[in-house]
């Protein structure tokens, strides 16, 4: 019930969106003084999907804080706030959803298991830069920039085959090198950003997958 709800949301927003365009256009073409587009509409096209992915996908963190960014570019595009004060709350926002990310994994670390790196790897920078380089079992874990810079090197780690790797990029760049004998399958979002993969498939080798989750935000990823 809940995937045809938000498939059903999802055909809505195509078509709203879709024909809003259109009429513009013929507007344009045929009436050229008259035009209902108004500042910051396109920031609509960032609120409604994640929207839908705040009401029907589990990754609720992710889809409000892009939502809260459409809605801050819309006030600004409005001139109700500046866009000075628009970075700064998107900044301090980044801040607020990395702290409780930390607490989160750190609460989902069994009793027995105390090593967040070994067990449940998490990577994060904020206002800085950080290198890390794993040589051991990886099975999987998630990276966080916030306006920084994070280099993470698999190169020389033992990767498991259908390893997750989550990768936040929100004004800033993550960076991670990854083995040859690897196949990286991604899902990919950016919002005024850029995810880079350099990585090439061998379709006639059989390789192990790491699947590469990406949201670049004012940022950019790069797989190498």
């Amino acid at each position: 019930m809940k995937e045809n709800l938000e498939k059903i949301y999802n055909i809505i927003v195509a078509i709203t969106i879709s024909t809003y365009a259109l009429i513009e256009i013929i507007l344009l073409i045929f009436l050229p003084k008259y035009n209902i587009l108004f500042p910051g509409w396109w920031t609509f096209i960032i609120m409604l999907p994640s929207l839908g992915n705040l009401l029907f996908q589990r990754n609720k963190a992710s889809s409000l804080y892009i939502f809260l960014i459409g809605l801050l570019l819309l006030l600004f595009s409005l001139e109700i706030i500046s866009l000075n004060k628009c970075f700064t709350i998107l900044l301090c926002l980044g801040i607020i959803f990395i702290g409780i990310d930390i607490i989160k994994t750190t609460f989902k670390i069994p009793e027995n298991k105390k090593s967040i790196i070994k067990y449940i790897p998490f990577y994060y920078t904020c206002l800085g830069s950080t290198e890390e380089k794993v040589t051991t079992k990886f099975v999987g874990g998630t990276t966080k920039v916030l306006a920084g810079y994070l280099l993470l090197d698999l190169r020389e780690a033992k990767i498991e085959d259908n390893s997750t790797l989550k990768v936040s990029s929100i004004f800033g760049t993550t960076e991670i090198y990854l083995p040859d004998n690897l196949e990286v399958v991604t899902n990919n979002t950016n919002i005024l950003g850029g995810t880079e993969n350099l990585k090439q498939v061998d379709k006639k080798t059989n390789k192990k997958k790491i699947y590469v989750e990406s949201i670049s935000i004012f940022g950019s990823t790069k797989l190498r």
